[in-house]
């Protein structure tokens, strides 16, 4: 156990307060203790007001963690991050932001946001700037500590009261602690030299640091995995509503000719069947249908229909003679399944 996990472990158990010096080069605050390092993180330290994003090799394209010097740009990200996030998970909540507090937002929780508090709360031992990952989003939402593993339970009033989703932080909220995976800085130009220490000084190693003046969105557009998420999504919205389309149209045929009483090549034509087969297989032999009801489309048989297949009812449409007030209840439910 380091000294930083002392301090937090003693501040989240008792009414102990500490105050400590640390790097005078450092914004002002506590900074959590880190390795030293190996290799050339810390000759970047006496050159920092120097340094430009081309001094870096920004070779990861895409980071799951991002700092940056204002609010605006952490929601900013965090929002894209989210949107991201919501195209590879189904099941999410989202919370409404918090109208009295400006650096609040919009949030998508899914199992595995990270969060990060941004006040302390004793009754729940929620310290300031603790980081915690979602671990459950309902009934309650249930959060792990990322260094105790100790799990709280909180509802969606608290969570924007007490926590925001933490894709990306401001370098003052981020200062004390270590990272140890690729991260990219946002608003360098915007930085003076001592955020710019803060920063970098995150890591051991260099190789890990990727920095930007202009935000992340054309890093998240040229990420090919999040490109075939987002053209998989598309093809899968394209293919509903084409099913939807042959749906409709199959329902309103068949209802035509049930109702008109046409010959038997048109309904070969367009159901394969002859129409006395087509109103005995919908359970209506005598040819007719009762006032007030009519045809209509339960769910396909199949996701994937095609033109032939279209014609096929016996194969691939679930048909019912319902009552047009049952349609008009369950109309919505219908025409979503």
């Amino acid at each position: 156990m380091n000294a930083y996990e002392v301090f937090y472990y003693v501040k989240l158990h008792s009414d102990v307060k500490f105050v400590l010096v640390g790097d005078y080069k450092q914004l002002g605050g506590i900074e959590r203790p880190r390795p030293k390092s190996d290799n050339t993180v810390s000759e970047l330290f006496d050159k920092v007001h120097q340094l430009k994003p081309s001094d870096f090799d920004n070779k990861h394209i895409f980071t799951r963690v991002n700092l940056s010097y204002t609010n605006e740009k952490r929601k900013q990200i965090n929002e894209i991050m989210m949107q991201r996030d919501k195209l590879k998970k189904k099941k999410m909540i989202k919370l409404e932001a918090n109208k009295d507090d400006p650096n609040s937002q919009q949030v998508l929780l899914m199992v595995g946001t990270p969060v990060i508090a941004h006040r302390n709360y004793k009754s729940l031992k929620i310290v300031n700037c603790a980081t915690y990952s979602v671990r459950k989003i309902e009934p309650l939402i249930v959060l792990e500590d990322t260094l105790t593993k100790e799990t709280i339970e909180i509802n969606e009033e608290q969570f924007q009261l007490y926590f925001r989703v933490n894709y990306c932080s401001t370098v003052h909220k981020m200062q004390g602690d270590s990272i140890q995976e690729p991260f990219t800085i946002h608003e360098w130009n915007r930085m003076e030299d001592d955020m710019r220490y803060t920063a970098i000084s995150r890591t051991t190693e260099k190789e890990y640091i990727n920095v930007l003046d202009d935000g992340i969105k054309h890093k998240v557009t040229k990420d090919t995995d999040f490109d075939r998420m987002k053209q998989k999504k598309k093809r899968e919205q394209d293919l509903k509503d084409e099913l939807k389309r042959k749906r409709i149209e199959a329902v309103r045929v068949i209802n035509y000719i049930v109702r008109k009483g046409c010959s038997d090549d048109f309904s070969l034509k367009h159901t394969i069947v002859k129409r006395q087969e087509l109103l005995e297989r919908l359970g209506i032999p005598d040819g007719v249908v009762p006032r007030g009801y009519e045809i209509h489309h339960i769910k396909p048989r199949s996701q994937h229909v095609t033109d032939d297949d279209f014609k096929n009812i016996n194969a691939h449409w679930n048909l019912r003679l319902i009552s047009r007030k049952e349609n008009n209840e369950s109309g919505q439910k219908l025409q979503s399944s």
